[in-house]
C-alpha cells in the first residue's frame, strides 16, 4: 500500500513467511522469516531479504542446526 496515495497493489510472491516480515530502512525490500519457492525448488527455512525492484532473494541467515523462532530487525544497533 502506498501510504501517500492510499493505492493498494496486490503482490503474488513465492514465499511462505511463517512469521516476522520487516520493511527495509530504504523501503526497497523486506526481510522475512520463512521459506520461498524458486522454480519449484523449496529453499530452506531462514531469514531472507527480498528486493522489490529486482524481485531477487538474498539469504541472510539459514537455520542449519536448530530452529529460528523469531527475529527483530534493528536499523541502528
Amino acid at each position: 500500500m502506498n501510504i501517500r496515495t492510499g493505492e493498494r497493489t496486490k503482490m503474488s510472491l513465492p514465499i511462505k513467511a511463517s512469521s516476522e516480515l520487516y520493511l527495509s530502512k530504504d523501503g526497497r525490500g523486506f526481510y522475512f522469516l520463512g521459506e520461498y519457492v524458486d522454480a519449484n525448488v523449496k529453499h530452506e527455512r531462514g531469514i531472507y531479504y527480498y528486493d522489490l525492484k529486482t524481485q531477487q532473494f538474498e539469504e541472510v541467515f539459514l537455520q542449519k542446526e536448530g530452529f529460528i523462532n523469531n527475529f527483530i530487525l534493528l536499523s541502528n544497533p
